[in-house]
């Protein structure tokens, strides 16, 4: 076989490869994924919320304990594996709490603001069993059942906790919140918080572009 005839081939083979590849992706359903049966299962969406998603959301859950872990996540990013915190890792006076960064191996201090804080104190105060040092004292399935719930009730859009960091790196950003402080409360890279996590929403770029001109027009 000639050199040019083996081109072919092999230019033939890796373009039925990529049709197929692309065939699959456009009929497959981006919120589902194959599970041990074979058949899809959905999965929750982690694009994030909107400022007035957030605001919407936490002024309609009415238990305490789903808001104060809610208002939480959104305030510091974490991921749901480091919410088993005690409640002696809440440096109060400092306005951070400890968190054990499951990736690095090491403490992180989480800087959170003071209404933040003041909630923390409200629900450990009014949490009627005090057994365990666990300030939430539940597993990350429970979690994500909490979030997935609150989301479904009042958005109408089921989320994961993974939404609910992605919406804290992405509203610090918007926020103009120096890279440096998103960084230290996430535990995460600066090419991973751009790369994955800095989705900014369209009415959050219309106002960068009307207010911030490159240059004046004349």
């Amino acid at each position: 076989m000639s050199y040019s005839s083996r081109f072919r081939t092999k230019f033939g083979v890796l373009m039925n490869a990529e049709t197929l590849l692309l065939t699959h992706k456009k009929n497959k359903s981006p919120n589902s994924e194959p599970n041990k049966t074979g058949n899809e299962r959905k999965r929750n969406s982690n694009d994030p919320l909107t400022k007035h998603e957030v605001e919407q959301l936490l002024s309609k859950v009415d238990n305490l304990k789903d808001y104060t872990l809610l208002l939480f996540g959104f305030s510091s990013g974490v991921r749901v594996g480091e919410l088993s915190f005690d409640y002696n890792s809440i440096i109060w006076q400092e306005g951070y709490v400890s968190i054990w960064d499951e990736k690095k191996d090491r403490y992180r201090k989480v800087y959170i603001p003071d209404n933040v804080l003041n909630s923390l104190r409200r629900y450990w105060n009014e949490r009627l069993d005090k057994k365990s040092p666990k300030f939430f004292d539940i597993s990350s399935k429970t979690v994500e059942r909490i979030i997935q719930k609150w989301t479904g009730q009042i958005l109408s859009k089921p989320k994961s906790w993974h939404c609910v960091r992605h919406t804290y790196i992405t509203l610090s950003f918007e926020s103009n919140i120096p890279i440096s402080i998103v960084i230290e409360n996430t535990g995460d890279k600066p090419v991973t918080i751009l790369q994955y996590y800095t989705k900014l929403s369209p009415a959050f770029i219309k106002n960068e572009i009307n207010n911030k001109n490159l240059f004046r027009s004349i």
